[in-house]
């Protein structure tokens, strides 16, 4: 009989982990807390099936998305580019936030950088392309606003990379792919030790099962809070809010706006699915929760507020009404920049297979943990495919590591610490505190200090970790 293996989290990542898994022969279960799949991706439809308008991601970029789309039978739509000029403008100001961070910044107060910032640092061709998200960190987590032109490199070729939109619905496509899987719907994963899979039940009851591996495709913070090593892993990038407000217009049809401000409000688009009165906004990290809380305590004023924010912006139309809002409060992610960082890819394969030594079959996946561009779907897709990978991989190999020799460094968890000399100028308790312990297991005395502690110090130590 096949092997068993287990994929937590049922959003397109894990979907995508299951349905290859399955093409190879294996036996999967997929755990999901929630009661449906699909996890930030979910559809709005009216009562004859048509889609309305997306709650969570709406755009559909990159080749890999577009051929998984096409696989299903869904139907794509190209997206009117932005004005040149609002684009340039948006770029400027981002930039120019951009520049400002990486001059205040200091190794102690670091400020999170978006995804490109990074990409740009590390010398990756990904930053040639990566517009990120607009609205991030003071209102710019990209440093360039969105475009839906460009280049873009495939696995194998390259194309004009435009932004499309999902007829159907990004929910058409999680059903199809949720199709004939074993779904194990209101269980909570709490913890693999490299041979059992354990989760709790809504009901309360404690399960567990042997499996060959397991893959989590859910976002850091959902790991067990009590496994070090996926805290590590966890640590090593920063989620940020993101909210969605829907609200309909006082004309009678919005189309062809797709415009930049600089909040609190990041965009204003109109709904590509079904063009109408209908209008999205939306906006990221503090201005996402300054949305929400303002929805909740006072709809009134919220709508009073959206009015003002349109009238700034100079839109030809005011709102009549709040049709909807979706908050994420780990909507999207950037990598965090820390003493150690050795780039996008490098980090995303570290993260892939988070404890080789301990737990060699236990595999991420996802758009957090992803080098590529802020494609919510081509980031989950590509990860989901290489964890894969790995798992068969690492499942036929033995599961002993032999131990490595420590050079000038110490010991955690069975890890070599390499010890950069920029960390030894900088390291907060001074160099002494580091070099007395060269040699040593610290493990201990790591945990003792930082328990639970700071995001910054266990993501410092997650990058120098050598695997």
């Amino acid at each position: 009989m096949s092997p068993y293996y287990v994929v937590v989290g049922a959003g397109i990542a894990g979907l995508r982990a299951a349905t290859s898994l399955e093409a190879q022969g294996r036996r999967v279960l997929i755990l999901e807390s929630r009661d449906i799949p699909g996890g930030r991706m979910h559809t709005v439809y009216d009562s004859k099936g048509t889609s309305l308008y997306e709650r969570g991601a709406w755009r559909v970029k990159g080749a890999r998305a577009e051929r998984l789309i096409r696989q299903h039978g869904g139907t794509l739509r190209a997206i009117r580019d932005r004005p040149r000029q609002e684009r340039a403008t948006a770029d400027a100001v981002a930039m120019a936030r951009a520049k400002a961070r990486l001059r205040l910044s200091s190794p102690f107060g670091v400020r999170t950088l978006s995804a490109r910032d990074v990409f740009h640092l590390a010398g990756s061709d990904s930053s040639k392309t990566d517009k990120g998200y607009h609205g991030i960190d003071d209102r710019a987590i990209g440093t360039r606003a969105y475009s839906t032109g460009g280049e873009e490199t495939t696995d194998s070729t390259r194309h004009r990379a435009h932004y499309k939109v999902l007829e159907e619905g990004w929910s058409f496509l999680i059903q199809a792919m949720a199709q004939g899987k074993r779904i194990r719907y209101g269980a909570r994963f709490t913890g693999f030790d490299g041979t059992w899979v354990r989760w709790v039940e809504r009901s309360g009851r404690r399960c567990k099962r042997r499996v060959a591996g397991c893959i989590l495709a859910v976002p850091p913070h959902a790991f067990p809070p009590d496994d070090t090593m996926l805290r590590l892993a966890a640590s090593t990038v920063e989620s940020h809010a993101l909210v969605h407000l829907w609200f309909k217009a006082d004309v009678p049809r919005v189309s062809h706006v797709d415009f930049v401000s600089e909040g609190p409000i990041s965009q204003i688009v109109a709904n590509p699915l079904q063009p109408s009165n209908v209008v999205q906004v939306y906006a990221c990290d503090r201005d996402a929760k300054f949305w929400m809380r303002l929805y909740q305590s006072n709809p009134t004023n919220c709508l009073k507020k959206l009015r003002s924010e349109l009238r700034k912006a100079k839109m030809p139309f005011s709102a009549k009404s709040i049709v909807d809002v979706a908050f994420w409060e780990h909507g999207v992610h950037s990598w965090r920049p820390v003493f150690g960082f050795p780039g996008p890819v490098r980090a995303s394969q570290r993260a892939l297979q988070p404890d080789p030594l301990h737990r060699p079959t236990l595999m991420t996946c996802g758009e957090a943990f992803s080098a590529a561009d802020q494609g919510w779907a081509d980031g989950a897709i590509i990860t989901a495919d290489a964890a894969v990978r790995s798992l068969l991989s690492a499942s036929s190999k033995s599961k002993s590591k032999a131990t490595t020799t420590p050079r000038m460094g110490m010991r955690f968890m069975g890890y070599d610490v390499r010890i950069p000399n920029r960390w030894l100028r900088h390291h907060p308790g001074g160099a002494d505190s580091l070099l007395n312990h060269l040699g040593e297991d610290v493990t201990h005395l790591w945990q003792t200090i930082h328990g639970s502690g700071s995001v910054i110090a266990n993501a410092t130590l997650w990058y120098m970790l050598e695997s």
